[in-house]
């Protein structure tokens, strides 16, 4: 038999006080690691863009350089830019028939492993 009800309490107490401590801890460990995969993320999307803007601009100069060349190998620089035009496109409907096996699957599996790891 329990002599004094006053032992029982006390324990059940302690473990509700560790229980709860427990549940914020464990609160507060979801909610860093939240903002250490958001940091990440957030962190790649930046470094992505940055890159993507500069890849635009080396690729505009270059397709001005590679128009110009082309223009005076043919004779005529209208020439050239509309030969790197259609280049350009032929290679817009490649990307556009083959979206999801080139860009889309890629793209969700980085963000994927990213959110995993």
């Amino acid at each position: 038999m329990i002599e004094n009800p006053s032992e029982t309490q006390n324990p059940i107490k302690a473990l509700f006080a560790e229980g709860t401590d427990y549940l914020k801890n464990k609160r507060d460990l979801l909610k860093l690691k939240a903002v250490d995969k958001s940091s990440d993320v957030i962190s790649s999307v930046i470094e992505g863009v940055a890159l993507f803007f500069i890849s635009i601009f080396f690729i505009i100069l270059f397709s001005i350089a590679l128009a110009l060349l082309v223009g005076s190998l043919i004779g005529s620089n209208w020439g050239g830019f509309f030969i790197i035009a259609g280049l350009y496109a032929l290679i817009g409907l490649i990307l556009h028939v083959s979206r999801n096996k080139l860009i889309k699957a890629p793209v969700v599996r980085a963000l994927i492993k990213k959110f995993l790891n």
